[in-house]
């Protein structure tokens, strides 16, 4: 006896369905949220650079006084986004990004100001160049006086890159997000001072409490302030197909 079985048994497959954290419906964007992890580099004069428990990054760089007038770049980190399916980007790309500095050692003179920042670059990168997308944004200019030895001073920022028109990954390629922290004083004060600079790149946003004495400093490498936010955010818009 044959069976009919009709030719609905195997209906087609529906659409796939992609979802957003969030969307813009207005202006046609569905926004992903990725969180920042990243391990230790090499920076500076001094090539110290740790990692602790995979969520801090930390570098350090011995700074002139009497010669740093001028902002000095003291951690260059990337972070890379590798797409496995053709993604088009466009629109206000968000970064929340924790950082500070701590100055680990006196100088001879301290009667300055110290200031520092961070700054944002976005970037397509195929594999083998990078083109930048979008300006470099820059956050607010932070001054905290003379900075006191081993205290810490972090800041939580939000950064927006405007990206105006639609850019357009293949499977395979990569959004790289650039974090840079510079440092600056005011005045001759003579001397020099090492500092420290990080990023809070946890992303369960655990306290930044330092894990143990590194070489050469007085305390633990802690670099955000205690309770702050550690947890770095991207907030990446993507053109909808609507």
């Amino acid at each position: 006896m044959t069976l009919n079985f009709g030719n609905n048994l195997f209906p087609p497959r529906g659409e796939v369905i992609t979802s957003y954290d969030y969307s813009d419906f207005s202006n046609g964007l569905g926004y992903g949220i990725y969180y920042g992890f990243n391990n230790a580099g090499t920076l500076g004069i001094s090539t110290k650079s740790l990692v602790y428990s995979g969520i801090r990054h930390i570098n350090d760089a011995e700074l002139d006084i009497d010669g740093t007038q001028t902002f000095t770049e003291i951690l260059d980190k990337d972070f890379d986004i590798t797409f496995n399916t053709p993604k088009n980007i466009k629109g206000d790309i968000l970064v929340v990004v924790p950082f500070g500095i701590m100055n680990s050692e006196d100088a001879a003179n301290t009667a300055l100001d110290t200031f520092y920042k961070c700054e944002l670059s976005i970037f397509h990168y195929n594999g083998s160049t990078e083109t930048q997308m979008g300006s470099t944004i820059t956050s607010e200019i932070k001054k905290v006086g003379d900075a006191i030895t081993n205290t810490i001073y972090s800041h939580i920022s939000t950064l927006k890159c405007n990206i105006s028109t639609i850019k357009h990954f293949k499977i395979g390629e990569t959004l790289r997000i650039t974090l840079k922290i510079y440092i600056k004083h005011s005045g001759n004060g003579g001397g020099f001072r090492e500092f420290i600079a990080g990023l809070g790149c946890d992303p369960q946003n655990r306290t930044d409490i330092g894990a143990g004495t590194d070489q050469g400093f007085p305390t633990d490498n802690q670099i955000i302030t205690t309770n702050e936010p550690t947890k770095i955010e991207f907030h990446i818009p993507f053109k909808l197909e609507i």
